[in-house]
């Protein structure tokens, strides 16, 4: 499943990226493995993981002069990442596969979800606390590190592509057809939010509990400086 949103911001941050050393963008040198990454989720300046198609998965841990293959042996494209320290990770893809690390990819191991729908984006406040999001409105919930996952319930059966949290509480959704989704409890209701695009959302990131920005299709940049009550 091509998540454009993850593929757009891997060619922003690893064909390219800031260096204290050397002021503006630079070419990455040694290049990474060849494949199309999907995602990345940063630890520090140096630690970072990406992951592609076919269960692929790469680590560096100084800051891309030097990559590690930790591959999973599956052939379903990884489209999500996210790491909460520089050992515990989960890594999420298509037809339901969840994977996760708490040895820093060492070793991977596959997590039982409750559906095959196809995951694009997963997001942890901590060790244990995560939601991950898909196709057809899917939406599922973790607190004990993903031993469980639990399905939510959604307004929408459409895509969705990305999902960013404040706090334990505070969490927004974005998808297909300009969908916004927000919960201020954590997940146990999530709510649609009117915005003035139906568009393909494809990424959403907040600087505090109010002030977010949502990326997509053709352009376009929503912003809120109220949690997206408007």
């Amino acid at each position: 499943m091509l998540n454009t949103k993850s593929l757009i911001t891997i060619v922003l941050l690893i064909i390219a990226e800031i260096s204290f050393a050397q002021s503006g963008w630079f070419l990455q040198s040694p290049d990474p493995p060849v494949g199309d990454f999907m995602s990345a989720s940063f630890i520090d300046e140096n630690t970072y993981t990406l992951v592609g198609p076919a269960g692929l998965i790469i680590r560096t841990t100084d800051g891309g002069t030097s990559w590690i293959n930790q591959s999973y042996p599956t052939s379903n494209d990884l489209n999500g990442v996210f790491f909460t320290d520089i050992n515990t990770g989960t890594a999420v893809g298509d037809n339901g596969i969840i994977l996760r690390t708490t040895d820093g990819g060492t070793n991977w191991l596959s997590q039982t979800n409750p559906t095959t729908n196809g995951m694009i984006s997963v997001y942890f406040t901590d060790t244990n606390t995560g939601t991950a999001v898909g196709a057809v409105g899917t939406i599922l919930h973790t607190t004990d590190g993903g031993i469980n996952w639990t399905i939510q319930t959604s307004p929408v059966n459409y895509v969705l592509h990305d999902i960013c949290f404040t706090d334990a509480n505070s969490g927004t959704i974005v998808g297909n057809v300009g969908t916004i989704l927000h919960t201020t409890n954590g997940g146990a209701n999530w709510i649609l939010q009117s915005n003035p695009t139906t568009k393909i959302l494809f990424g959403v990131s907040f600087g505090d509990e109010n002030n977010g920005t949502a990326t997509g299709e053709g352009g376009v940049i929503l912003h809120t400086t109220n949690a997206g009550l408007n």
